[in-house]
């Protein structure tokens, strides 16, 4: 394979940024958005194609528009399912606390998942 090719990243629900703690993210990140930015928005005044696989939620995002559940169905399909099936399980009054789920990001546990 050629070399580049091996740092190429394959995800098919798009790309998205890695949660943050709340006092923000790190300079260098900052920086790397603003030139991502520019990039694309040099390619839009161009009117050139940019192969740059975003999220559907990270354009919708990006337009400033209200996320919600259903945009994480394009991100992480079986965590969507999961969190549906709880929800489902809360409006029909069954004691989801004794699950002993902990609300936390898959593969990030120190992220808290809120309301």
């Amino acid at each position: 394979p050629h070399p580049a090719s091996a740092r190429r990243v394959r995800a098919p629900a798009g790309l998205f940024p890695a949660p943050y703690p709340p006092e923000g993210p790190p300079e260098r990140v900052v920086e790397c958005f603003r030139l991502v930015g520019r990039l694309v928005g040099k390619a839009l005044l161009d009117q050139r194609p940019l192969d740059l696989p975003l999220s559907p939620a990270v354009y919708k995002w990006m337009a400033r528009r209200a996320l919600s559940l259903a945009d994480l169905r394009d991100v992480d399909p079986a965590l969507h399912a999961s969190l549906c099936k709880v929800l489902d399980m809360a409006a029909r009054g069954e004691d989801v606390a004794a699950l002993g789920l902990t609300w936390t990001l898959p593969g990030l546990p120190e992220v808290e998942l809120v309301p």
